[in-house]
């Protein structure tokens, strides 16, 4: 490799450091540049000027060799004459070039003018002089004029020598004048005390002055500036001194180290004759060893001397390590390297790494052997176990396989290197790693391509569907295939692609479109082409073709489905909760509102949709189905449903009965001739008048709980959600204006302006249609009562079927009541009970209930019927508790049981009673009856009050119950014996009846007579005894 350097602005010595590396070795050397100053050359085309002449000045800047130089020149010109106006200078002294030309014009000036011409070269200080002889007079030469003569002992010298400078005067024929001399000498070294002027600058009666100039730590050009006066008469000169620079030379004492070893280092100060020179000197000393701590350096590196040695160990540096050293000798830089070879001969450490192949060129199906050496310094073997590292693009990409242990303790191994599906070149690096070095090696191989035989469908990413074009979701599907040859990958081969349907016939455009017809295989033997959905639904799949073998491969189906928003219903997890006057979570009282949401062919949306949830009045929350708290009632539709959960707070419509509506965005329903997805000049809207839709609004459960009358129609009790803005403009807060008016349908169809064509905007409005639903549930209490289909009391009762003779049955419990009508069970607000109530029968004593089955209550805005049953009696003169039972669902998955009985008996049994109910008291005396005594008020007579009728159901009598009364034996009854019940009252007054025992009884004979109550009662005849027989007594002869 070969590299330009250019000086450009540089002067002086400059250190030029190289780095890098070979085969993955890292080298690096230095090499010392010495650029030789530039000087001003000074000319001028007339030097002795009488007043109003002019000279033309020329300064151009030289090599050291005398070759013009050519760059940025910026320079200053100034005389005696010049300061005083006495002569003027003309034109420009900076530009670009080899030289600068201005011009000198005497005005005044008398006697020898010294021009001082200085600046600087590049950035290099340059300078000066040359001396123009002027006159006041014309053509004529100055008389007794002084001049003075400089006479330097060295230009050129070095910076340990020094040089006499001697002043001579003459006159202007160059002969010598004697006088007094009174000097001062400047310079750009000695204004900064590098170089120092020694010996007198005076004497008087002398022709000639000398003093010595000393460069100490100068270098380079220092010019002169001389200047005073000769018999008080001003002289000036200037004459430039150049002073070599010096160099810093390094010598090695052994320059081939193993590890630890040390040599010596001796940096020697030399001028440009390469003599040893003395001064201060101050060195700093590095190398890619030194950094990685792999070597180091010790001893004193300043000195007063012309030289200084340290010391250099190699510790485990290997290789070449170029060593920098650089500083300053009196303040001047200098700069030297120089490089030390680190070996490991003896200890095998490694220091490069080499590969080589069998074959620099295989088949698709073959394999190469490759030779892989660890070697030293001095190329032997190197020692230890090494675990190389293989890489290569093919290799990266899974298209090549090292068959083979990378692992070797004897410096060297040898592994197959196996193709499968690369193909072109592939390099192959060796890759070492030794502590914190790395060495590498790298082979090239050509692998020839294989011949496809094989085209196959790997995936389609991110599934088998695509989502309507704009209607969200998946809207594009990447499909993948593979081209291989003996199940090997095959890269670089160019693969078309048809989109088809099920049935092999092209898609049309308005189903999905390919992105692009063709591409080439990439290294893994891949291709992938993306698909891009339509306006309408279908089922695609791709085929891919080889172009060049013809082979085919064809994807999965892919649906394109799931269009924008259509048909939006709600359900509900129940509609008679356990939530009045209720709160919190517990799942009897809640109600879990789903919302799906379809395309207009009924296919699932994308994902994202968001549904609302209202209520008119705040009654309860709406709550995310994750969440704990109130999101102000709304959830995003994910695979067609999301759902959210009303939970009770206490607050309750006073009827029991809640009204929500549901609602998200979407488009209005339309007949789509031409089935492209699109709402066309052709399509028909509305084809139903339900299909123009108004603003959402509550439709409420009508009727008084006996039925659902959702009439789809806003009445005027109904609220209404307000979704419609004034206009396109935003309030003051940034909100939409809504208009505050209910929106009826109209009249044009509502959507997506991306299924509306520009033809057919006319019959669009340009927004979105408002889909919703609005639905009712009941807050059910769980405190039933027993009430009619109305849900108002029961009918009245018929107690005479409710004296059941053995052997009968009656059906309950609709035998119950007068009208035979079902009863219900319906809570405090007549409205149906909780959801998951159990109804059942149950009898307690001697009956039995059958024929029903335990009925639960499901979701229902309805009040439910008393399941049916049949009871029987048992036994006679017993009652039976009938009871019809309820079940409910209580919180922490408790339940609460009620149960409301009714009496039944299977037979009345009386006894006789007081008004209070009590058993009458009898007047003993009473019973026994003297014939022909008179007339007996019967039962009265025998009692001490009014006798009742009690019974063993404390129930007053069926309506129509009949009395008689019976006799056995000598009395008779006077007077009707036959009563009828026409109240219901109870306890029952016994009619009366006169009883009389008449004198043909036979005196001389003691007879009894017995008294019956018969009573007809529910179509059965009880017949009662009085408790004592009557004694008829004959009176005495």
């Amino acid at each position: 490799m070969t590299l330009t350097y250019t000086a450009d602005r540089c002067f002086g010595q400059d250190q030029l450091t190289l780095a890098g590396t070979f085969n993955g070795l890292a080298i690096s050397d230095n090499i010392a540049l010495t650029i030789n100053p530039v000087e001003l050359s000074i000319n001028v085309d007339d030097t002795n000027l009488f007043s109003g002449q002019t000279a033309n000045i020329t300064a151009q800047i030289r090599n050291s060799t005398g070759q013009p130089v050519s760059g940025d020149i910026q320079l200053q010109a100034n005389s005696d004459c010049v300061v005083l106006n006495k002569a003027t200078l003309g034109g420009s002294l900076n530009g670009q070039g080899t030289q600068i030309s201005f011009t000198y014009e005497n005005n005044t000036c008398e006697g020898n003018d010294v021009v001082l011409i200085s600046g600087k070269f590049n950035d290099q200080t340059i300078s000066g002089d040359t001396t123009i002889k002027t006159s006041e007079g014309v053509d004529t030469q100055p008389a007794d004029e002084v001049e003075v003569n400089v006479i330097t002992s060295l230009q050129t010298m070095e910076s340990n020598q020094t040089s006499n400078i001697t002043v001579q005067a003459i006159n202007g024929q160059g002969a010598p004048l004697t006088g007094d001399f009174a000097l001062i000498v400047n310079s750009p070294c000695l204004t900064i005390d590098r170089s120092e002027i020694t010996g007198s600058l005076s004497v008087n009666a002398a022709s000639s002055l000398t003093f010595t100039y000393d460069p100490k730590g100068c270098y380079g050009n220092d010019p002169l500036s001389i200047s005073g006066t000769f018999n008080s008469q001003p002289v000036q000169a200037i004459t430039t001194v150049t002073v070599n620079p010096v160099s810093l030379a390094l010598n090695v004492e052994d320059s081939e180290l193993l590890l630890n070893e040390t040599t010596s280092i001796t940096a020697q100060i030399q001028d440009s004759k390469g003599q040893p020179v003395s001064g201060n000197i101050s060195l700093q000393v590095n190398s890619d060893c030194i950094v990685l701590n792999k070597s180091s350096v010790s001893g004193a590196l300043t000195a007063q001397n012309s030289n200084l040695a340290f010391d250099y160990t190699t510790a485990t540096c290997i290789g070449s390590d170029n060593i920098s050293v650089a500083g300053t000798f009196d303040e001047q830089p200098v700069a030297a390297t120089a490089s030390i070879q680190g070996s490991e001969a003896t200890q095998g450490i490694p220091s490069q790494v080499t590969i080589s192949s069998n074959t620099a060129v295989i088949g698709a199906q073959d394999e190469a052997t490759l030779n892989i050496q660890i070697l030293t310094a001095n190329n032997s073997p190197a020692s230890g176990t090494f675990n190389v590292e293989l890489v290569s693009a093919c290799l990266s990409a899974g298209l090549a396989n090292i068959d083979g242990s990378t692992e070797t303790n004897s410096g060297s191994f040898e592994v197959k290197y196996v193709p499968f599906g690369c193909s072109g070149n592939d390099d192959i690096t060796a890759r070492v790693r030794n502590e914190d070095e790395t060495f590498e090696a790298t082979l090239s191989l050509t692998v020839n391509a294989a011949l496809p035989d094989g085209l196959s469908w790997i995936e389609n990413q991110p599934g088998n569907s695509l989502n309507i074009l704009g209607a969200g979701g998946v809207q594009n599907v990447k499909v993948t295939f593979a081209l291989t040859a003996s199940g090997v990958p095959v890269p670089q081969q160019e693969v078309a692609f048809s989109l088809l349907d099920e049935s092999n016939s092209p898609i049309p455009s308005s189903i999905a479109t390919l992105l692009t017809t063709s591409a080439i295989t990439d290294n893994t033997g891949q291709i992938t082409v993306t698909i891009k959905s339509g306006t309408r639904r279908g089922d695609v799949k791709v085929v891919a073709t080889h172009v060049t073998s013809g082979t085919s491969a064809e994807s999965k189906l892919i649906g394109v489905r799931g269009g924008f928003p259509n048909d939006f219903n709600i359900s509900l997890s129940t509609q008679n909760p356990n939530a009045w006057n209720r709160t919190g979570n517990d799942p009897i009282q809640i109600v879990e509102i789903t919302a799906f949401l379809d395309d207009k062919e009924g296919d699932i949306i994308p994902d994202g949709a968001t549904v609302l949830f209202e209520q008119s009045e705040s009654y309860g929350q709406f709550r995310s189905s994750e969440g704990s708290q109130s999101d102000g009632g709304s959830c995003v539709i994910e695979n067609g449903t999301c759902s959210v959960t009303w939970v009770p707070d206490g607050n309750q419509p006073s009827d029991g009965r809640l009204t929500f509506i549901a609602y998200t965005k979407g488009h209005e329903r339309f007949r789509d001739k031409n089935d492209n997805g699109l709402f066309d000049s052709g399509d028909d809207f509305p084809v139903l008048s339900s299909d123009d839709l108004s603003e959402p609004f509550y439709d409420k459960l009508k009727g008084n709980g006996t039925f659902a009358e959702f009439n789809n129609i806003k009445d005027t009790d109904e609220n209404y959600k307000d979704t419609l803005t004034k206009n396109t403009a935003a309030t003051s807060t940034g909100l939409p204006a809504f208009d505050g008016e209910f929106t009826e349908a109209n009249g044009l169809w509502d959507g997506p302006l991306d299924m509306c064509p520009p033809e057919n905007r006319s019959r669009c409005s340009g927004a979105e249609a408002t889909l919703y639903a609005s639905s009712t549930f009941i807050l059910s209490d769980d405190t039933p009562r027993v009430c009619d289909a109305n849900g108002n009391s029961p009918p009245a009762y018929n107690l005479n079927n409710w004296i059941v003779p053995i052997g009968s049955s009656i059906n309950i419990p609709r035998d119950l009541t007068n009208d035979d009508s079902q009863l219900y069970l319906c809570d405090i607000n007549s409205n149906v009970l909780p959801k998951g109530t159990v109804m059942s029968w149950n009898s307690t004593g001697s009956g039995d209930v059958v024929g029903f089955i335990d009925t639960t209550i499901q979701n229902n805005l309805l009040i439910q019927p008393i399941p049916s049953a049949v009871y029987a009696p048992t036994s006679s003169n017993s009652v039976s508790i009938l009871s019809v039972e309820a079940v409910i669902p209580q919180p922490d998955s408790g339940s609460l049981e009620w149960a409301k009985p009714f009496r039944t008996p299977s037979a009345y049994a009386f006894y006789l009673c007081d008004a209070t109910k009590n058993p009458i008291a009898y007047s003993p005396d009473n019973f026994t009856i003297t014939p022909g005594s008179g007339v007996k008020e019967i039962p009265r007579h025998l009692a001490t009050s009014d006798v009742y009728l009690c019974n063993n159901i404390d129930t007053a009598l069926p309506s129509g119950t009949t009395f008689s009364w019976k006799e056995e034996g000598a009395g008779v009854f006077t007077g009707s014996t036959l009563g009828i019940l026409s109240d219901n009252t109870y306890p029952t007054l016994l009619p009366t009846v006169n009883y009389n025992v008449p004198n043909a009884v036979d005196t001389n004979v003691d007879t009894s007579g017995k008294i019956n109550l018969v009573v007809v009662a529910g179509n059965i005849q009880y017949t009662i005894s009085l408790p004592f027989d009557i004694s008829f007594i004959a009176p005495t002869p």
